[in-house]
């Protein structure tokens, strides 16, 4: 039985910690925070619970790793199917994004009827659908062991051009067209049209038809994972910062800020300039400075009234002009409203709302009076849109309006700038090239949203079961 660290206490750690424990290892998980979940964790104000960062649970079908992990643990996670998962706002255009293939198609059909959009999105469906199916092509890329087995339409062209090269290919230029799939592909995979790897696009556009609603926030998924993991004996330490990892005479000497400890074995979920300060290895130095997020987010939260949604949606996406919320930048604004029924996140007659857009080069040192100004000014940009796309809601009813940016993500996940969302899905971060759980060696791996397979809970999911797989037979 190996004695085995784990640093880290969001999605990737949880997972992989309850799967070791179910081998039969002495797992010991280190969070810093006071409560596990990293970006997919929770506050509590007044009489609301917001998650912090992650709203949206996908994919969750029979194919997903997620839904896997929690049959596989006998995990029970109350969700809600949505038909239309989504309703996204782009330009004057107002797009039904349906859970079922035939009905989404004929939507874009009736606001781009000059698209052969069928031609477009079969191809899309089609690859999504095996690079879900081939499990292999995913655990191959994992131990960069690649074998003429595969399915080689995936690893092909595929996977080596950009969706903009797709889209030039059929003859596509319609601006607002790209626009639209621009600000759907930000929030999947972190990048655009011109510069994502086709094959991960497919993934990403895919994305929303598989989402659920889950009854108590993404927060409540791993609080379930939480207690599966304790059930099984894992050591859930919060408040438990760690400083320093030294590796000596075979073993790991973990630092935190409670004491010393000794494992065989470390798992760092966190990101990977975070764990090269942790740990000085030359060679995740190098690796830590090329493969380096590039966004992170600003958030609103409000708690208030319930009201008469304009449609079944309660995830809803606005496209944004420059300078609509942040000077020069365009961008766009993502809505997820708790149900109305959802009481374990706000009172009977009460919801939540939590939005947020991408931000990048955030000045994280300015002070503090501009710093105040600066959130009072978008605050104020925001409530705009608010009215504009949902005016029903009445503000007077707000019983709490807060909002976070990357200084918040910093302090309250410890991540490097607060950068959140994991490494951007851009060609130049091909598959093959993404950094993998192994590159240093036997026994300290790496997961989490800057390992392949990449950010969301069920790639960080899908990531702590390969490595378990793989590693500890």
């Amino acid at each position: 039985m190996k004695r085995i660290a784990i640093i880290g206490g969001g999605a990737a750690g949880l997972a992989s910690a309850t799967l070791l424990a179910k081998k039969g290892h002495s797992v010991v998980l280190f969070e810093s925070h006071t409560h596990i979940g990293g970006c997919g964790g929770f506050f509590r104000r007044a009489k609301y619970i917001f998650d912090v960062g992650a709203t949206t649970l996908s994919p969750m079908s029979e194919l997903s790793p997620l839904t896997k992990f929690l049959n596989d643990f006998d995990i029970h996670v109350d969700t809600k199917n949505l038909e239309t998962p989504m309703t996204i706002y782009s330009g004057d255009k107002k797009i039904f994004r349906y859970k079922n293939r035939e009905k989404w198609i004929k939507e874009l059909e009736r606001h781009w009827p000059d698209i052969d959009h069928r031609l477009i999105w079969e191809k899309i469906f089609g690859l999504s659908d095996r690079l879900w199916k081939n499990t292999d092509l995913i655990e191959n890329i994992f131990t960069k062991s690649l074998s003429f087995s595969m399915d080689p339409l995936l690893l092909g062209l595929n996977s080596f051009w950009t969706m903009k090269k797709f889209l030039d290919f059929h003859n596509i230029y319609d601006e607002s067209y790209i626009k639209f799939l621009d600000e759907q592909l930000i929030i999947s995979t972190q990048a655009h049209c011109h510069d994502v790897n086709f094959l991960i696009a497919t993934i990403g556009l895919t994305y929303p038809e598989d989402m659920v609603y889950p009854m108590g926030g993404i927060s409540n998924v791993l609080n379930l994972i939480e207690k599966k993991a304790r059930e099984l004996s894992v050591d859930i330490q919060t408040r438990t910062k760690v400083e320093k990892i030294i590796k000596s005479k075979g073993l790991y000497r973990i630092t935190s800020n409670k004491g010393d400890d000794e494992f065989d074995i470390v798992i760092s979920t966190l990101p990977l300039v975070n764990t090269a300060k942790l740990y000085q290895d030359r060679k995740l130095s190098k690796i830590s400075k090329k493969f380096v997020g590039k966004y992170s987010a600003l958030t609103f939260y409000i708690g208030m009234d319930d009201f008469l949604l304009p449609e079944e949606s309660l995830y809803h996406q606005v496209h944004l002009k420059k300078g609509e919320l942040l000077d020069d930048i365009g961008g766009s604004l993502f809505f997820s409203f708790s149900r109305h029924d959802d009481n374990s996140k706000a009172p009977k007659g009460k919801i939540t709302l939590t939005s947020s857009t991408h931000i990048e080069n955030f000045n994280l040192e300015m002070n503090e009076e501009d710093y105040e100004k600066f959130k009072k000014k978008l605050k104020e940009k925001f409530l705009v849109i608010l009215k504009k796309y949902f005016p029903n809601i009445k503000t007077e009813s707000f019983e709490f309006f807060e909002m976070g940016t990357p200084r918040t993500f910093k302090r309250f996940t410890s991540r490097e700038e607060g950068l959140v969302g994991g490494i951007p899905h851009v060609l130049k971060n091909h598959p093959l090239l993404f950094p993998k759980p192994n590159i240093l060696g036997e026994n300290f791996y790496l997961l989490g949203d800057n390992i392949f397979p990449g950010q969301g809970v069920a790639s960080v999911v899908l990531g702590a079961q390969n490595l378990i797989k793989k590693k500890f037979r």
